[in-house]
């Protein structure tokens, strides 16, 4: 056929040029192909974080990395379906850049003094714990504050490694598309099989994985009408959530949950001064955002004087999170 078309003569050179077409054309598929994959390859820097209101909602169909709050709405109440969801967060990959882990929890703080029950008091032998603060008498003083912020992250804890161990290799509801807003009775919430076997990933989850606490103004803290040391009662209960949870296990980093407004209600406490009481090693995950354009900005924002790892937005029935991305590094002055 060729021949006959363009003579013996041509016919080589217009197979080359097919071949050279082909060739061509293979490739650029393959660079579209490699670059689609790529694509779909690279986590979205957009996680969730769910506790006991997402109990009776299907989860999303994936995450990037997701926080679970392991508390009811106050630091003495479990989330019922901690289990649950932990299956469902143990498949987040995490983010390389900037570096996060799939898996993280949150606690919820207070400070309420020491007209609860569950208040450290010598009396009842819950004050025994040492303190920075010298030994809790049972008032509302920081040595107690501290010691009770301690018995509630090792609380805390303690919910998380039983979730852990009843976790199940059976992926809870997941949504394939965001459902909407309930206006009828939710269903109820389904609880994880009890002959299941844990799934080893998420038994040592406690321990590595970064631990947040929730400091927000909706809790119950010391104020200035409690007391005129309000903010050091505060400050006292805050390190000791942190040293509680280390004191319990926890080996993984360890951050606060605010933002500006809310920090200083309860703390007293700006940016700057905040680093004489809390290492820079503890970054902020921020909140107030109701979109990803305002979580970005408030990735620059931090309450605590550390570095914002994480900034949080409400978009529909679920809170996202953005991964900030790290700041960058400061050039290095040359010597002469």
């Amino acid at each position: 056929m060729f021949s006959e078309m363009y003579g013996t003569a041509n016919t080589a050179n217009v197979i080359r040029s097919l071949a050279r077409a082909l060739v061509v054309g293979v490739l650029g598929l393959a660079g579209v192909s490699a670059g689609a994959s790529a694509a779909l390859a690279t986590p979205s820097p957009v996680g969730y974080d769910v506790s006991y209101p997402q109990c009776e909602t299907a989860l999303p169909p994936s995450a990037s990395f997701a926080i679970l709050g392991v508390n009811g709405g106050l630091a003495n109440n479990p989330n019922p379906c901690l289990a649950q969801q932990l299956t469902w967060a143990s498949a987040a990959p995490g983010l390389q850049r900037p570096a996060l882990a799939g898996l993280s929890f949150y606690l919820n703080a207070a400070d309420p003094g020491n007209g609860v029950a569950d208040w450290p008091s010598p009396v009842a032998g819950t004050a025994t714990a040492e303190t920075p603060y010298g030994p809790c008498d049972g008032s509302w003083s920081r040595a107690c504050a501290f010691s009770y912020a301690m018995q509630r992250a090792a609380y805390s804890y303690a919910l998380a490694v039983a979730a852990a161990t009843l976790a199940v290799a059976t992926v809870p509801p997941v949504a394939t598309t965001v459902p909407p807003i309930a206006t009828a009775a939710p269903p109820a919430a389904v609880a994880p099989p009890a002959t299941a076997a844990p799934l080893p990933a998420t038994t040592a989850a406690p321990a590595v994985a970064p631990w947040w606490i929730d400091v927000e103004i909706g809790a119950s803290w010391a104020g200035r009408s409690s007391s005129r040391e309000w903010a050091q009662l505060n400050v006292a209960a805050l390190r000791g959530y942190v040293a509680g949870l280390r004191a319990a296990g926890a080996r993984g980093p360890v951050g606060m949950y605010s933002n500006a407004y809310q920090w200083h209600t309860i703390t007293g406490l700006g940016p700057r001064a905040s680093r004489a009481y809390f290492p820079l090693g503890e970054h902020d995950w921020v909140t107030g955002s109701s979109t990803r354009a305002q979580a970005r900005r408030a990735c620059a924002k931090p309450f605590s004087g550390s570095v914002v790892t994480i900034a949080q937005f409400s978009e529909g029935v679920y809170d996202r999170d953005y991964a900030c991305p790290p700041p960058p590094r400061r050039a290095r002055p040359r010597r002469g």
